[in-house]
């Protein structure tokens, strides 16, 4: 099989072959995370065919389908029809795709499943969360001098007002919750041990100077759209590893590769 003998698109009524697609990819660097992907969709769907354990129901398709249309606001048939011709498909190809991907996740399911709650108790300490109200300030002086005055007066609300109004270009404002294992590592060891209302810094950070009131802290509970992250991370795990574990080659097992390709052997992403 020659591979620049196979006619893959027709561009402005030019023939592109697949062997000219494949240099293309390689000149641009995209070759190898092309084949990546690849390798890894056919390891998915070969697993998904070879597993009994993986069934969908009629309902949850319907389910599945309902929330599409409701999310990308289909709820006139008209409009999506339209939206199904934008994306190349028809009601029975999207079902199909609706199918495959409620198996893709009770797959991620089944492959996470024995090691969810040990990666859970060893990343918990980095996965806690610590709601703080940050501030920023320009100036290391006017840092100390505003953590300063917060001490004497023992008023934090009406001190960081204060300053806020009077320099608002000195001095910003944030609250919000964040994982420790976001911080900067000063930053974590430092909230960790505080108690809630502590004031700590001023740490520097881009060329500014913060100060962290700590206002609570969070700890992590393996549900909800932390456990899918973690499920996601050991599906990946999984896939990388059996990426590794297999031959790749371009074209069928005799064939020469096009000019300028090369044998590759795909890593994880």
């Amino acid at each position: 099989m020659n591979l620049d003998s196979i006619a893959l698109l027709t561009i402005d009524d030019t023939s592109i072959s697949l062997g000219t697609v494949l240099r293309y990819y390689q000149l641009s660097g995209r070759l190898l995370p092309w084949i990546r992907d690849i390798v890894e969709q056919h390891i998915t769907f070969t697993e998904i065919q070879h597993r009994d354990d993986l069934n969908v129901t009629l309902a949850e398709v319907e389910q599945a389908a309902v929330e599409i249309r409701v999310q990308q606001k289909l709820a006139d048939a008209a409009t999506f029809q339209q939206w199904l011709n934008s994306q190349g498909m028809n009601y029975d190809i999207f079902q199909n795709r609706i199918v495959l991907n409620l198996k893709l996740e009770k797959l991620k399911l089944k492959i996470a499943a024995p090691n969810l709650q040990s990666l859970f108790d060893q990343q918990k300490a980095l996965l806690d969360q610590v709601e703080v109200t940050c501030i920023v300030l320009a100036e290391e002086a006017y840092a100390h001098r505003l953590k300063a005055q917060i001490h004497e007066t023992n008023d934090f609300d009406r001190v960081l007002s204060e300053y806020a109004v009077a320099d608002p270009l000195k001095v910003s404002v944030m609250k919000s919750a964040i994982r420790f294992g976001q911080l900067p590592e000063n930053v974590r060891e430092a909230l960790r041990t505080a108690e809630v209302g502590g004031l700590i810094g001023p740490i520097e950070m881009e060329q500014r100077w913060c100060l962290f009131r700590v206002e609570q802290f969070l700890p992590a509970v393996l549900e909800g759209q932390l456990q899918r992250s973690l499920e996601d991370r050991l599906f990946q795990q999984w896939l990388a590893e059996r990426a590794q574990e297999v031959s790749v080659k371009l074209g069928a097992p005799s064939d020469s590769l096009p000019p300028t390709s090369t044998s590759v052997m795909p890593t994880a992403a």
